[in-house]
């Protein structure tokens, strides 16, 4: 096995991971003096070799511009950025974030698609996975302390909610390979050591990454799961032929969609359940609210008076209300519809130019928690639409390859659980997942169609 392949994996667990045995060896503290330069030893590794793998071998191609339009895209949006504002911390930050693991994460979705890895990198992930069990261990015991307070239940430098992003396609890995192999035993091999895995074990562990999920109570990573879980579920139903493996793999989904119901009954501790956080938005919903949390619900006035402001976390109002952090840096803001209403009102303002590049980000300190409404707010409505217009093309360009090719279908479905993840959380700058579809889904009609030896 190609070596390089450990790399199709990172895309979506190499942060969570490296943070993950970081902690587990008392390096994952934030204030770790180590911990910064282990990350960046580890990130420098990984971007050389996604780069060499993923994008190199197109370099002398005559077509090459089309795979690097995007990441140079971004290069001009981060320039205009550091340009109109200067070189502050957050946009430095993120820049770095980009370039390390976005452009890596292209690079690697490019590879998987153009060599036909995405059976390596479901199983790669998979056995990876293994590293994220004792901290999802250590999570469960100290949510069975801590009672329910989920906001503050943070191992080191890793929050609850990316905890949660990590365990979901370690999760969503298992499950697709019992789709694509069958329920076998895994083999392992290091050197001359090789074993099994029971397949027991491997259906544990998927139980265990969803309870640990819902005890998080991320409830983009719940939904997101249930969304994976039913369209595995159709997928099963509809195209596979062994009525023996449709059968098992049925149940198995409706195992995992109904345990989401289990963890809420009454004889399931309280602190582990997640329910209620979305019952929050149900309740809400039925009174035409779409309210997220309770920390930092604007008015609409408040809204209006924030678009008109150039520099709101510098009035001392907004402090006076409990709207600015106590260091100063971002808008106090947890309620997602109240970041959408901003987002809104300020493309209303700035319907053709938009704020520009980061705009948003240094108004208010933080993004408004939905990449195309990000685009609208910082690059107008006609930039903007057409990014979202590129997106939803190499969506649909994946949607296509997928009817004939179960490998990419099986992708196409682990982007579907992911897609509450970029709808819901994280800014277009610096979101991994994003920019691996992108790469993904700018080869994936270049390929050849597998043939059926290959399938077989």
């Amino acid at each position: 096995m190609d070596r390089r392949d450990y790399l199709l994996p990172m895309p979506f667990i190499f942060t969570g991971m490296v943070n993950m045995i970081l902690y587990n060896i008392g390096l994952g503290s934030e204030n770790s003096r180590l911990r910064p330069l282990i990350f960046i030893v580890c990130g420098v590794l990984y971007f050389l070799m996604s780069f060499e793998m993923g994008l190199k071998k197109h370099l002398l191609q005559r077509e090459a511009w089309k795979f690097f339009i995007v990441p140079l895209l971004w290069f001009i949006f981060y320039g205009l950025a550091f340009y109109r504002f200067g070189i502050q911390g957050m946009i430095r930050d993120s820049f770095l974030r980009f370039g390390v693991f976005c452009l890596s994460a292209f690079a690697v979705g490019i590879y998987m698609v153009r060599d036909k890895k995405e059976r390596r990198g479901f199983l790669l992930t998979e056995k990876l996975s293994w590293l994220l069990m004792p901290t999802g261990i250590l999570y469960v015991l100290m949510a069975k302390s801590m009672h329910g307070e989920y906001w503050a239940r943070n191992l080191g430098a890793m929050t609850y909610m990316a905890l949660s992003y990590t365990w979901m396609p370690a999760m969503f890995a298992i499950l697709i390979n019992f789709t694509i192999d069958g329920f076998a035993p895994l083999d392992f091999h290091f050197g001359k050591v090789q074993f099994s895995l029971p397949v027991f074990f491997r259906i544990l562990l998927a139980l265990f990454f969803w309870f640990v999920i819902q005890v998080t109570s991320t409830r983009g990573a719940i939904l997101g799961s249930l969304i994976f879980f039913v369209s595995l579920l159709f997928w099963n139903l509809a195209k596979e032929k062994d009525k023996k493996k449709k059968k098992r793999m049925s149940i198995l989904l409706l195992l995992m969609i109904g345990f989401f119901g289990g963890m809420n009954l009454s004889f399931v501790p309280e602190e582990f359940h997640s329910a209620e956080r979305m019952e929050g938005i149900v309740h809400g919903l039925s009174q035409g609210k779409v309210e997220t949390s309770q920390r930092g619900i604007l008015s609409e006035e408040e809204i209006e008076q924030l678009v008109q402001e150039s520099q709101p976390l510098q009035n001392p109002y907004w402090k006076s209300k409990n709207l600015i952090t106590e260091d100063g840096q971002r808008m106090n803001i947890g309620d997602r519809m109240s970041l959408y209403k901003l987002a809104f009102a300020e493309i209303k303002s700035h319907p053709v130019k938009g704020m520009g590049a980061f705009g948003y980000h240094v108004k208010y300190g933080l993004y408004p928690h939905n990449f195309i409404l990000e685009w609208m707010t910082d690059l107008g409505i006609v930039s903007g639409g057409i990014l979202t217009l590129a997106v939803l093309i190499l969506i649909l360009r994946i949607f296509v390859a997928a009817r004939k090719d179960r490998d990419v279908a099986m992708v196409m479905i682990f982007i579907l659980g992911h897609s509450l993840m970029v709808l819901v959380s994280g800014s277009y700058f610096d979101m991994p997942f994003l920019f691996f579809g992108m790469g993904y889904g700018l080869y994936v009609n270049q390929r050849e169609p597998k043939s059926k030896r290959e399938i077989l």
